[in-house]
């Protein structure tokens, strides 16, 4: 799982969360995530049932780091709910991320949806209420 970890956090750190507007880098940043992560479905199947949500979030870390400033420079330009706190809208995209990979590994969605599907719920699920009528 460390080595997952390094690879994900590399290719979040590469698609440049930093860089454009916070919508369109959040959706680049959760697109090399969700690349890399493609080899991983099964890891993180068996990683979220034998660990605590303590330690999952510990591992976590490193990827949230990456996450954490775009998110705060989207709620200060009103593009991300600013009514919930960082650390809940983190915890929102993880959960949406993992669903979308559990959800490959029960069948119930192919692969091929998969990205599209979690790019839109996760976007949608932290976008401001403005933003979100307005689009």
């Amino acid at each position: 799982m460390e080595h997952a970890v390094a690879l994900v956090t590399e290719a979040m750190k590469g698609a440049e969360p930093q860089r454009g507007e916070p919508v369109e880098a959040l959706e680049r940043v959760l697109r090399a995530t969700w690349r890399q992560l493609a080899q991983f479905h099964a890891l993180l199947a068996l990683n979220t049932a034998r660990l605590s949500a303590e330690e999952l979030h510990r591992r976590h870390v490193p990827m949230l780091d990456q996450l954490e400033p775009l998110i705060k420079r989207g709620q200060k330009q009103g593009v991300f709910r600013s009514d919930l706190p960082v650390a809940w809208l983190l915890a929102v995209i993880r959960a949406i991320v993992h669903t979308a990979s559990h959800e490959i590994q029960g069948g119930r969605i192919p692969e091929s949806k998969a990205e599209a599907a979690m790019l839109s719920t996760a976007v949608s699920a932290i976008s401001s209420p403005a933003t979100a009528s307005a689009g």
